[in-house]
């Protein structure tokens, strides 16, 4: 079995603060990278955040275009990780659906009904935001 590991020296790209880590297998022999970048906050304090591997898709212009809008929402005075967040895909559909499966109450077919009626076409699509 290859185990792989990854080594802890940062190695610097020529684009400003962005950074890889080799993965390397048994014989030392690089296999796929890990992307990182790095910035200041407002405070001066430095963050360094992995952005993902080169095997999955990363490359070192999305590092670099992830880095600038963390930069400008640091300037802006917005929350970095805030609009690095991956927004979620479920809707009050899905959870209606979930509800209406588990419940065991005795009127759930005139609750589905009346959720299906009022509310799907209107609601039912939108996408619930942490």
């Amino acid at each position: 079995m290859i185990q792989l590991k990854t080594l802890n020296k940062r190695t610097a790209t020529r684009s400003q603060g962005v950074f890889y880590k080799s993965i390397v297998n048994d014989e030392e022999k690089e296999v796929d990278k890990v992307y990182l970048i790095r910035w200041r906050d407002s405070d001066g304090t430095p963050r360094l955040k992995t952005v993902g591997k080169h095997s999955q898709g990363i490359k070192i212009a999305t590092c670099i275009a992830i880095r600038n809008n963390t930069i400008s929402a640091v300037t802006l005075g917005n929350d970095a990780p805030h609009l690095t967040k991956i927004k979620s895909q479920l809707t009050l559909n899905d959870i209606a659906k979930v509800y209406f499966n588990s419940s065991k109450a005795k009127d759930i077919d005139r609750l589905e009904n009346r959720y299906n009626i009022h509310f799907e076409n209107n609601l039912g699509k939108k996408r619930i935001d942490n």
